[in-house]
């Protein structure tokens, strides 16, 4: 029968870390007899935002499409991380559906992620640079603009607590 899908992100500041950094954590996914899709993502230095968020829902895309090759349980998927892959995975499991963030919306008879397991990923931005006004070199990199500088709803767009609604996982 299908089984549970993970799909996990790595953290690394979105500027670095790999998929293959982390695999000694999705053990206990395995013992529990869940599938994993480990996912790479474009760093910040390379991608301008949200590219990073659009390659996790497009990972979301590829399990749907391949659930039957691999029993994927498209009913049961969970989206997890930590750090930098904590906030991608929040934000992959708050954006379903929005266009603007979303280039891959769920299949037809799928649906959306059903859990998210975030570990100390950023929740939001705004609230962030409200304490630490310059930033840091890693928000800097993913926002693409000097925290002074940068419009507000471009800080919205990469903060995960402004996409909550009664949808969400």
């Amino acid at each position: 029968t299908p089984v549970p899908t993970l799909i996990n992100i790595h953290g690394g500041g979105w500027v670095g870390g790999t998929k293959e950094g982390n695999q000694m954590e999705l053990l206990p996914y395995f013992v529990l007899g869940f599938s994993v899709v480990n996912v790479e993502y474009r760093m910040a230095r390379i991608a301008l935002a949200p590219a990073a968020v659009e390659d996790c829902r497009l990972a979301l895309e590829w399990v749907v499409k391949n659930a039957r090759t691999y029993n994927f349980d498209t009913t049961r998927i969970v989206i997890a991380g930590g750090s930098a892959g904590g906030h991608l995975a929040a934000l992959a499991a708050l954006t379903c559906g929005e266009i603007r963030v979303d280039p891959a919306p769920a299949a037809p008879g799928s649906e959306c992620i059903q859990a998210a397991v975030v570990w100390y990923g950023p929740f939001d931005f705004a609230s962030m640079l409200a304490r630490a006004p310059a930033g840091d070199d890693a928000m800097n990199a993913l926002l693409r603009c000097k925290p002074a500088q940068c419009p507000k709803a471009q800080v919205a767009d990469a903060s995960p607590a402004a996409h909550v609604d009664a949808r969400d996982p």
